[in-house]
C-alpha cells in the first residue's frame, strides 16, 4: 500500500508539473482514483502531499485545485529564489567536485544545442518539443548547482521554492514564448556561472546568479 501511495503521488505530481493538469483545475478524488485504478486512500494521501508542497490548493467547501499563482506570489517567489540560489551558486563554487563541474558544463552544451534548433526556425521560437527540452535543461542546471553546493538544508529550501516555480512553468504552456532573444542570454548566463564554479570563484558565482534570477523575474512578469 505504501508503494501504491508513492506511485500515485509521483504520477499526480508529474501531471501537474508537466502541464497535464492546468492551474485552476479541480481534482475530483473519485475520478482520479478511477483513472489511476486505485482506491481513494492513495489519492487522498497524494493530494495532501502535493498541497504541502504548494502545488495543490485546498479550498474549504470547494475542494482541491491545481494552484494558480498571482503576480504578487510570482514576485515573492523570485525574491526568495534570488536569496537561496545565489547562496547555492557560491557554495557550489566552493564545494563542487570535478564531476559536478563537468555535469554543469554538460547541461550548458545541451542547452546550446536547443538554441541552435530555435535559431534555425524561421520564427526564432520554440516548438513544443524544444520547449520541453529547454525546461528540463533549466531544471537540470539549477538542480546540478544545488547538488554541487552540498548543503542539505539549503537543498530542501530551494526544492520547496522550485515547486511553485515549476507550476508557473507549466502555466505558460505556449512554445512561442520561448524565443531566441530569451534563450541566447540565458545560455550565456549559464556558461558564465559554469565557468565561475569551475574556477571556484564563489563571489562571482553569487553575483552572476543574482543577475540571472533578476532577468528571469523581469521576463516572466
Amino acid at each position: 500500500q505504501e508503494t501504491l501511495a508513492e506511485q500515485t503521488y509521483q504520477e499526480l505530481r508529474r501531471w501537474v508539473l508537466e502541464g497535464g493538469m492546468k492551474p485552476g483545475t479541480q481534482l475530483i478524488y473519485r475520478t482520479l482514483a478511477s483513472q489511476m485504478k486505485v482506491s481513494l486512500a492513495p489519492v487522498r494521501e497524494a493530494i495532501q502531499r502535493l498541497a504541502a508542497e504548494g502545488l495543490i490548493e485546498n479550498i474549504p467547501g470547494a475542494g482541491a485545485f491545481v494552484r494558480t499563482l498571482s503576480k504578487k506570489e510570482i514576485e515573492e517567489l523570485y525574491i526568495v529564489r534570488e536569496a537561496l540560489e545565489s547562496t547555492a551558486a557560491a557554495e557550489a563554487a566552493l564545494n563542487r567536485t570535478g564531476e559536478q563541474a563537468n555535469e554543469i558544463e554538460a547541461v550548458c552544451r545541451d542547452a546550446d544545442a536547443v538554441v541552435e534548433e530555435i535559431r534555425k526556425r524561421e520564427t526564432h521560437t520554440a516548438t513544443k518539443e524544444l520547449q520541453d527540452r529547454w525546461l528540463n535543461l533549466e531544471e537540470r542546471f539549477h538542480d546540478a548547482l544545488v547538488e554541487a553546493a552540498r548543503n542539505g538544508l539549503l537543498k530542501k529550501s530551494i526544492q520547496d521554492c522550485q515547486a511553485l516555480h515549476r507550476v508557473f512553468a507549466s502555466q505558460r504552456g505556449q512554445p512561442d514564448l520561448l524565443t531566441l532573444d530569451i534563450a541566447e542570454p540565458t545560455c550565456r548566463d549559464h556558461a558564465a556561472l559554469a565557468s565561475a564554479v569551475r574556477k571556484r570563484d564563489a563571489e562571482q558565482a553569487r553575483l552572476l546568479m543574482v543577475g540571472h534570477i533578476r532577468q528571469g523575474r523581469r521576463s516572466t512578469l
